[in-house]
This record gives structure tokens, sequence and C-alpha cells, in this order.
């Protein structure tokens, strides 16, 4: 019942060469003041609909993800 989604901050949108790459922060507390990892999402529009095409860890830290829910 219900979910959980990861304690996170949208960084930046872009556009690289037809792929829009998000960079998302994640934290490992619910203040956002201990960051756990941040990640870049590389997407292709096809068919009016983002495709994954690959996912890049830019920074990786020793604390886990914080999530709020259940």
């Amino acid at each position: 019942r219900g979910g959980s989604s990861p304690v996170s901050t949208v960084v930046s949108e872009e556009d690289r060469d037809g792929i829009t790459v998000v960079t998302m922060q994640f934290w490992a507390d619910h203040s956002k003041f201990v960051p756990s990892r941040k990640v870049e999402f590389h997407m292709e529009l096809v068919d009016g609909e983002y495709k994954p095409v690959k996912t890049v860890i830019l920074e990786d830290s020793e604390f886990a993800t914080a999530y709020y829910g259940c």
C-alpha cells in the first residue's frame, strides 16, 4: 500500500546531441544535507516517449540513499 521514493533533487536538465541528460542528486538524509549519490540519466525521445539510453554515476558515497514513504 503506497510505495517509497528516494530523497532526491534535480540538479540540471540539458540536451546533448539529441539526448536529454537529467542530473539528479540523491541524499542520505531527509534534510538533504548529506549527499549519497549524483547520477546522470541519459534518455532519447522516441515516438513521443523517453527511452533510457544509459545511466552514469558521477559521485558515490559510503551512505545509502534515504527514502520517503513505506
